[in-house]
Parts: structure tokens; C-alpha cells; sequence
């Protein structure tokens, strides 16, 4: 097979792969997921707070606080967490994404 070949493969295979994602299957697929990974985060979380000594009032006003600020990112898919993170970080000298080892530059 010749470089032509190759390049012509590789390009029918970019077209397919880039076609599969912008199906509307494809899409829902990955916000289930998505929501899955988020759930499982708040879980991690409640099972932290409880862990903490917090209660089911203090559970849930925590949980009530995510699914109101969780509005925003719905509303906004270019919602900066940067902003929020230097805010935090401002606040309480805890740089919770360079911490957690996201979006580092």
C-alpha cells in the first residue's frame, strides 16, 4: 500500500470518526456518562460530608448548592471553571484544579 493509500485510509477513517460523533446517539451516549461520573462524584462527596460529622440538613444544603451552580455550566457550555477556581483559590489559598491535577498549563 502506498503513502497515497495510507492518506486516503487515514482521511475516510477522520471522516467516519468525526461523522459517529456528531450522531445524536453518540451524544446522549456521552451525557449518560457524563451524568453517571457526576453522580458518583456527589456520592463520594455525601459520603465525605457524612464522614465529617454532617448531617442530612448539611447533606443536602450542599447538594442543593451543586445542583444550583450546576445550572450555570447547563446553561452555558462554555462555562470557565478557571474563574471559579481563582475565585476559590482567592478565598481560601487553595488552588483546587492545579491541586487536583486538572487544566494545568
Amino acid at each position: 500500500m502506498g503513502w497515497a493509500d495510507k492518506a486516503l485510509k487515514k482521511n475516510n477513517l477522520q471522516k467516519q470518526i468525526d461523522n459517529a460523533m456528531k450522531d445524536p446517539r453518540y451524544k446522549k451516549a456521552q451525557q449518560k456518562h457524563d451524568m453517571k461520573v457526576f453522580c458518583v462524584y456527589c456520592l463520594i462527596s455525601a459520603d465525605f460530608l457524612s464522614r465529617q460529622g454532617y448531617k442530612a440538613k448539611r447533606m443536602k444544603r450542599f447538594l442543593d448548592h451543586v445542583k444550583e451552580q450546576m445550572k450555570y455550566v447547563a446553561d452555558d457550555s462554555e462555562y470557565d471553571f478557571g474563574l471559579l477556581n481563582e475565585a476559590l483559590k482567592d478565598e481560601t489559598g487553595v488552588d483546587v484544579l492545579e491541586y487536583m491535577g486538572f487544566w494545568v498549563d
